[in-house]
């Protein structure tokens, strides 16, 4: 099953370093290029719990100047003044003005997923929530917003 597998060996400490230094000073001009631009970047940290989305989030926003940024936590479960509002609402608040980023710890796919995994979202809820999130995600895209999602396992 796996007599292809070759395991990769890690790079020398101070090689890692130095290519570390060099990736965080594209990062900090892609930032400030970005700001220039007025494009505005949604960052999208999916995964299950402690996959290291955290982690990953603090690492990357060390390297941007903290006036262009904000990280977003949304809680698993919708409180219920967010029930009583359309499904992506609490999601649209968060939506970043032009020549920001906004980093989400979590986002729409966990609410749909735990519905699913904990058998309180229909099939044909499910399906209208993905319909949803891929109808507001093309009208991000399609009105200049750039749009990353990551998934971590």
């Amino acid at each position: 099953m796996l007599t292809d597998f070759v395991k990769s060996i890690p790079p020398e400490k101070e090689t890692m370093k130095a290519e570390l230094a060099v990736e965080r000073e594209k990062l900090a001009s892609a930032s400030m290029k970005i700001k220039a631009a007025k494009l505005p970047v949604m960052v999208i940290f999916e995964g299950w719990g402690s996959a290291g989305k955290g982690s990953v989030i603090a690492s990357v926003i060390k390297n941007i100047d903290p006036r262009f940024f904000e990280v977003a936590t949304t809680n698993a479960e919708p409180t219920e003044e967010e029930k009583r509002k359309p499904f992506l609402y609490r999601y649209f608040i968060e939506i970043p003005e032009a020549g920001k980023f906004k980093f989400f710890d979590t986002c729409w796919m966990q609410e749909v997923t735990d519905g699913v995994i904990y058998g309180t979202l229909s099939e044909k809820d499910y399906e209208r929530r993905i319909n949803s999130i891929h109808t507001t995600e093309r009208q991000l895209t399609d009105n200049g917003y750039l749009v990353m999602k990551f998934f971590f396992n």
